[in-house]
């Protein structure tokens, strides 16, 4: 009996042994998954801190970084090769985000601000965010780069301003006018006679404004209707100087063309590129000096013709040159009522659309050129 008892208990006891270790593979085979698992969300989480175009830092309560990702890196040119343990203040050199940490941690909110890098002029917004339940020590902050959405509001608010500015002038020049008519000039025929065609000459400049910011509104946003076809570039200048000579003759200016008899045919809307040389020499004529010289002027490239505006007038200083396209932009201050400042970035759309380019070579007292390319009617029309 007792030899039997023994085997049972051995029995008993190998069974005990096998189960239990059993048990133990299964919390081993258990515990390895989930540490597998976690150390898979730890790459998802650590890929998708990477590849934010934000930037991500976070933080203790005293600013000592724990994790960073490289948007905030290149944000901020950490030049550390290990920023992981150093301060908020040594990685970011700016002090209204240690603020901003002091902020969150004193009301337990999420907080923000704005501020601008120096060295970069980049525009940054930052969020503050106290850690939840798990990590209530830490700080989350997010950088989010509102450059472009700074300059959209910055250009948002110019343009109105221009426009109030340019549309206030006619307008105030025509409630004059009429007052002096009806204060009793319409007795003084003559009189009445210039201030009806003073009034006329206003009216064509609201009209000639609000026709360009319509065409310049369709270009923004990419609504430019182009009729292609072929066009001989003669057709095109002699156009523009029967229309304009007259008027640079009134200036004491000669309008003269300097172009081959023949020359490859282009792909253009001819409407469009009168448009554009119309606004190219309309503007050589108002900055030339009396006595000057205009000269149109085509040449073949490898691709396109070269069509150009020269001028021997005030010419453009080299700050204001590479603004010479942008919306309202004047670069001779002095003449502010002459134009609307709009019609070089109409041409520059016009040309875009056409697949082309336009830039300005000048020298402030010597003169100006302005160059555009089309491309010949062979060739693929490329788009911006």
């Amino acid at each position: 009996i007792n030899r039997d008892e023994s085997t049972i208990s051995t029995g008993s006891s190998k069974d005990e042994i096998f189960q239990l270790t059993q048990t133990f593979n299964h919390m081993a085979l258990s515990i390895n998954q989930k540490l597998s698992d976690l150390e898979t969300e730890r790459a998802k989480l650590s890929t998708i801190l990477q590849e934010m175009s934000d930037g991500v830092i976070i933080t203790d309560r005293q600013g000592t970084i724990q994790l960073i990702n490289k948007a905030a890196i290149n944000l901020f040119e950490v030049s550390q090769a290990e920023p992981i343990g150093l301060t908020l203040i040594e990685v970011t050199r700016q002090h209204q985000i240690v603020e901003l940490l002091e902020s969150c941690a004193k009301n337990n909110k999420t907080q923000k601000v704005s501020f601008e890098i120096l060295k970069t002029k980049q525009f940054v917004q930052a969020i503050a965010s106290p850690g939840s339940d798990a990590m209530p020590s830490l700080f989350l902050f997010i950088f989010h780069d509102i450059t472009q959405e700074r300059k959209s509001e910055l250009t948002r608010r110019d343009f109105i301003s221009n426009v109030s500015h340019e549309l206030r002038q006619p307008l105030a020049a025509i409630k004059l006018l009429s007052e002096t008519l009806l204060d009793g000039a319409f007795d003084d025929l003559p009189s009445a006679k210039h201030f009806l065609q003073q009034i006329d000459n206003e009216v064509d400049s609201l009209n000639n404004l609000v026709n360009e910011l319509l065409e310049l509104s369709r270009a923004e946003a990419g609504h430019i209707n182009l009729e292609l076809r072929a066009l001989n570039s003669l057709d095109l200048f002699e156009k523009i100087y029967e229309r304009l000579h007259l008027l640079a003759e009134q200036d004491n200016i000669n309008l003269v063309i300097d172009c081959p008899s023949v020359l490859p045919l282009i792909k253009a809307d001819k409407l469009r590129l009168e448009q554009v040389l119309m606004n190219l020499v309309h503007n050589a004529i108002k900055f030339s000096h009396p006595g000057g010289e205009i000269l149109m002027k085509a040449e073949v490239g490898e691709a396109e013709l070269i069509f150009s505006v020269h001028d021997d007038g005030i010419g453009i200083s080299e700050e204001d040159l590479p603004l010479v396209f942008e919306r309202f932009f004047k670069a001779d201050r002095s003449r502010s009522g002459v134009g609307t400042g709009l019609g070089l970035s109409v041409a520059r759309y016009m040309v875009e659309a056409h697949g082309g380019k336009i830039w300005a070579e000048s020298r402030h007292g010597m003169g100006s050129t302005f160059f555009f390319t089309i491309p010949f009617l062979n060739s693929p029309l490329t788009l911006p």
